[in-house]
């Protein structure tokens, strides 16, 4: 009897025992072949992952004219999505503005007209111009001057005109000291003779020529136009039947071109595509109007400020170089010059801030 206990208690523990060996080796088997399986999920998910281009982001600042349209197109057709960029708008209503906030590092790329104060950001080595934004040139639209309907009255009619009378500018050093600097220089006067008012916005020079307590100022085709429309001022002339000049750049904080040159490379390869779209689609050798010039007009119209109709955008399309080209000479014309005036440090070298040489490797229309 005892013998037969002691043979039924053995034969329960080895039972026991390997219940338990099969019990814990299935659970084993079962968490290995989950652990293959989701190795492999994940696998390949890293694999579809790294053939996806890897998205950074990029805040633009800008003021929101006609000459900025490269940035709204790549931004509206996912040009800059194609090149891996988040690209977001920062909306300034001076060039100025622009420049503090790209070397102040609110903004990663300005795009905007160049002024006596990026001059002196540029050579504190905060800036760095790696493309041509718009141009004042021959045959195409551009800044106009113009006189209030009051001015006007009173028998201002003609750039020479221009001594005696009150002339907005959104600040000393701006790009429309610079134009009627310009001006001045090309008529035979001198700009002492122009009582300069600066107001420092673009919608303070529009309100002021509205109004008449502004005589005369040059503005943006656009809102030239629409307040000649309106009755509210008077076209004098074309700055560019006048001179031709780089109103405009594209320009980086040092730091990101320093570091990150490539991101700077995929920007410029969305802005040359949306530039040359622009350019397809505008400018005086356009014969007729065509779908694309319909879509782009209507695409424009949508960001500018102030608001326009498409057909006054198709009407004013300004000059913007398809490949981003910056008119190197005329930076220097316009250093001297602010130089001159005072407005810029006399040992500023234009070669410590352009550096384009990222253009040189953005295939061009003729490579594609």
């Amino acid at each position: 009897m005892i013998n037969f206990l002691f043979f039924n208690n053995f034969l329960e523990i080895k039972l026991s025992y390997l219940f338990r060996l099969i019990f814990f080796s299935l659970i084993i088997t079962i968490l290995a072949v989950s652990y293959l399986f989701f190795s492999e999920k994940s696998e390949q998910s890293d694999q579809v992952n790294s053939g996806s281009p890897e998205f950074h982001s990029l805040k633009v600042a800008a003021v929101p004219l006609i000459g900025s349209s490269p940035l709204y197109i790549a931004l509206e057709k996912g040009y800059f999505e194609q090149e891996g960029l988040h690209v977001s708008f920062v909306s300034f209503q001076a060039a100025q503005h622009v420049a503090v906030a790209v070397a102040s590092g609110e903004a990663n790329i300005g795009v905007t007209g160049l002024t006596a104060g990026f001059y002196n950001l540029a050579a504190d080595g905060s800036l760095k111009i790696i493309g041509g934004q718009s141009r004042e040139y021959k045959d195409w639209p551009g800044s106009m001057l113009v006189a209030s309907k009051q001015a006007t009255e009173d028998g201002l009619s003609a750039v020479e005109d221009l001594p005696g009378h009150s002339f907005a500018i959104t600040q000393m050093g701006s790009t429309f000291h610079y134009m009627l600097g310009q001006l001045a220089d090309n008529r035979g006067f001198e700009l002492e003779q122009v009582r300069l008012s600066p107001v420092h916005t673009l919608p303070n020079i529009i309100a002021g020529i509205k109004s008449g307590q502004i005589d005369a100022a040059i503005l943006p085709p656009q809102i030239a136009s629409k307040l000649a429309e309106a009755g509210l001022a008077q076209p004098i002339e074309r700055i560019s039947d006048i001179f031709s000049w780089q109103l405009g750049a594209i320009f980086s904080n040092s730091q990101l071109f320093e570091n990150k040159p490539d991101l700077l490379k995929r920007f410029l390869r969305a802005w040359t595509r949306a530039a040359r779209e622009y350019n397809a689609a505008f400018g005086p050798d356009q014969q007729a109007v065509t779908p694309e010039t319909v879509a782009l007009s209507e695409l424009i119209s949508r960001t500018v400020k102030p608001e326009m109709s498409p057909e006054l955008i198709r009407q004013n399309a300004v000059y913007i170089h398809p490949e981003a080209g910056l008119d190197i000479e005329d930076i220097h014309r316009q250093l001297r010059w602010y130089q001159k005036a005072g407005l810029v440090k006399a040992d500023i070298d234009s070669s410590q801030f352009i550096a384009t040489d990222l253009l040189d490797q953005i295939p061009d229309s003729t490579d594609e």
